[in-house]
């Protein structure tokens, strides 16, 4: 996976996690690999957007925009179309479902299993 920085393509890593997207760096020290974190955009304020490929610039590319700072987001550039669906369908579903889970924390969503059970 590749990383859009400015004007250069950087080869990172991506993690998605329950409530953030995080962007690492391999980074070889005495013969043990680790990693260092470029940069994070939690998903509690994200938005997902993609790019439509354009002839020898982006292929295959989406931004994961953080919606209070806007300066701070990622551009991601996958292997395939395939891997680029995926990857937004992950995030998208991830982002979907903690907004449900502070929606159902302030009483605004009733959870379904409450639902169900209300019906019988």
């Amino acid at each position: 996976m590749t990383v859009k920085d400015k004007l250069v393509q950087k080869p990172r890593s991506l993690y998605l996690f329950n409530d953030m997207v995080m962007l690492v760096q391999p980074v070889k020290k005495m013969f043990r690999k680790r990693f260092q974190c470029e940069g994070f955009v939690p998903l509690e304020s994200a938005q997902i957007v993609d790019i439509i490929d354009q002839e020898s610039q982006v292929q295959h590319g989406f931004q994961v925009l953080p919606s209070d700072n806007p300066d701070a987001s990622l551009t991601i550039l996958c292997d395939s179309e395939g891997s680029k669906d995926q990857w937004m369908t992950d995030i998208f579903e991830a982002s979907f479902i903690l907004w449900e889970e502070d929606q159902m924390r302030v009483g605004k969503v009733v959870p379904p299993s409450s639902s169900s059970a209300a019906g019988s």
